[in-house]
């Protein structure tokens, strides 16, 4: 697949419409933009974009146009539109590739992918405007796919949140689909950690809405989970029978939908969940701070890996931080707050609204809740406060208060969640990872202290080259001993 952000495709689009004198195209209405694209697909004119196009990283959006073009669409897969929220996003990468000289025919699908939560609640809207458009329906030719976005998702309103648009989002797309008879290939963005949506490959599949696997599954292998899955032919073997399995059970079963109850239920959660993890996250000055002193998000740049940049735009703060820093450096204090921040907030209000019948009842009998409560405790079971605490007290100003709000919700969400499963220990069906969390800790322990020292040393002393190798190794070791639990 090729992959780059809608805001870049609208800059290539500005350069031309000035071109031609008709102002910024990304200043122009969603009508407006839609009407003008749908013209020029129609005349299949091409465009000398070297008469108006002279920075090079814009050049490079038309270079990769014509790469397709030279080598032939049989070697790629589809062209994905990072942080897409409308109709005209997609249409604009078929303009683009058909600019440049592609046949119409073989232009690369434009997949848009749906990765904040206000861009998954639009991304029905804007895929029903697409089929409307004659245009597009004879360029797909019955056949589209839409990628949806776990990492951002989550980590734009917290994990319960995300994971109750992404399941509504995948209904409503399907239900979309079948209305304008057209086969939806819905392509999961999963990260390999629970904070990024990762978790057991089978039980996701057997989560998502009841008949959204029909014959095929496409989702993201990443970073650590390639090496896991895969680098072993014994162990990719086995990963490819887990896959294969799930898709022939999801696609044989034709599953129910929830019960008219659960929704409502899931709905009070998820809003509950959301509002609690933007109030502390985003909506409070002094997060920002907290976050940077009391995890090494800044010092991970010595690691010298990533094909990222660790943000997506200068500034920012932590809004514009990309998801795997933002997972990672959690991991690393051992709190990983953004797989539960919220979770507790969300049960909390189902418990004063339902009752303990009501939620246990959706912790028993509903995949799609089980699944999530499941991923929660495995992270609740590797996590430590204790540990974080002295992250908290040795690297961050007594008169941030953050730590002390970070580790309150943290007790009260495991209480909160023992509630719920009806037990007062964590993994007393997992008997082989609860032994391995206890046979692990006296060894990951020992790191996050010479970490937390490390950290504090070399923030007096940031030129410290020693310094920043030792760091790096402690790094290494916390990971590998925090594997998948984040």
């Amino acid at each position: 697949d090729i992959r780059q952000e809608s805001e870049v495709h609208l800059k290539v689009m500005d350069e031309y419409t000035r071109h031609l004198g008709k102002g910024e195209f990304s200043q122009w209405n969603e009508v407006d933009k839609v009407g003008f694209l749908e013209k020029s697909i129609k005349e299949k004119k091409k465009v000398s974009f070297e008469d108006f196009l002279d920075d090079p990283f814009l050049m490079d959006v038309v270079e990769t146009f014509r790469l397709i073009d030279e080598v032939g669409r049989d070697c790629f897969g589809s062209y994905i539109i990072s942080m897409a929220n409308s109709t005209s996003d997609v249409l604009l990468v078929k303009f683009l590739q058909i600019a440049v000289g592609i046949k119409e025919e073989s232009t690369l699908p434009s997949v848009p992918l749906f990765e904040t939560i206000e861009d998954l609640k639009g991304a029905t809207a804007a895929m029903e405007r697409l089929f409307s458009l004659k245009v597009y329906k004879k360029m797909i030719q019955g056949h589209q796919e839409v990628m949806l976005g776990y990492s951002d998702s989550a980590k734009d309103g917290g994990r319960m949140a995300a994971t109750w648009e992404l399941f509504k989002a995948q209904t409503e797309l399907l239900a979309l689909a079948k209305k304008y008879n057209i086969q939806l290939l819905l392509f999961h963005g999963r990260g390999g950690t629970v904070g990024r949506g990762g978790g057991p490959t089978y039980l996701e599949a057997n989560s998502q809405p009841a008949n959204s696997i029909q014959g095929q599954l496409k989702v993201t292998v990443q970073g650590e989970m390639i090496t896991s899955q895969l680098a072993l032919k014994g162990i990719a073997l086995r990963s490819l029978d887990v896959y294969s399995n799930a898709v022939l059970r999801s696609s044989l079963e034709r599953a129910k939908g929830p019960k008219k109850e659960w929704i409502e239920t899931m709905e009070v959660m998820a809003q509950a969940s959301k509002e609690q993890f933007q109030k502390m996250g985003w909506k409070d000055p002094s997060f920002g701070d907290f976050f940077e002193k009391s995890t090494p998000i800044r010092e991970l740049s010595h690691l010298k890996i990533g094909s990222r940049p660790a943000k997506r735009k200068k500034g920012g703060g932590v809004t514009h931080l990309r998801a795997i820093p933002w997972i990672f450096s959690w991991t690393q204090n051992r709190l990983i707050l953004p797989s539960w921040l919220g979770v507790g907030e969300g049960l909390r209000k189902a418990f004063e609204q339902g009752g303990s019948k009501k939620v246990q009842d959706l912790a028993k009998n509903w995949t799609f809740f089980k699944t999530n409560l499941d991923l929660l405790e495995m992270v609740m079971a590797k996590s430590d406060g204790r540990v974080a605490q002295n992250y908290f007290s040795h690297l961050v100003s007594d008169e941030n208060k953050q730590g002390e709000k970070a580790l309150a919700i943290y007790e009260e969400t495991r209480q909160l969640l023992f509630k719920t499963l009806g037990r007062k220990s964590f993994l007393k069906d997992n008997s082989v990872l609860r032994r391995s969390i206890e046979l692990r800790n006296p060894y990951v322990d020992p790191l996050n202290y010479a970490q937390i020292i490390i950290l504090k040393r070399l923030r007096l002393d940031p030129e410290n080259e020693r310094l920043k190798y030792i760091l790096v190794l402690t790094f290494n070791g916390v990971a590998a001993g925090m594997r998948n639990s984040g």
